[in-house]
């Protein structure tokens, strides 16, 4: 995204931005780099979506859930 210069504060229609996608679609490598990238991670963090959820939310249900390590890495 960053080499193609898209912004990762953009928010589709439901509110979701790419960290929520990253998270719920188990793109593992992607939310990693999301995640490594501090500043540009800590802008779009707490962006709640249509259901009033962040990323964070997702990825706690997803690491409990289906035990997916790149969503437990963002919890902890």
């Amino acid at each position: 995204l960053n080499a193609n210069g898209a912004s990762i504060m953009i928010k589709d229609v439901h509110g979701r931005t790419v960290i929520h996608y990253a998270v719920l679609l188990g793109l593992s490598e992607c939310l990693r780099d999301l995640i490594r990238k501090k500043a540009q991670f800590a802008q779009v963090r707490d962006e709640r979506d249509e259901n009033e959820c962040t990323a964070l939310h997702y990825a706690v249900e997803k690491a409990c859930k289906d035990g997916d390590s790149a969503a437990r890495d963002m919890v902890t």
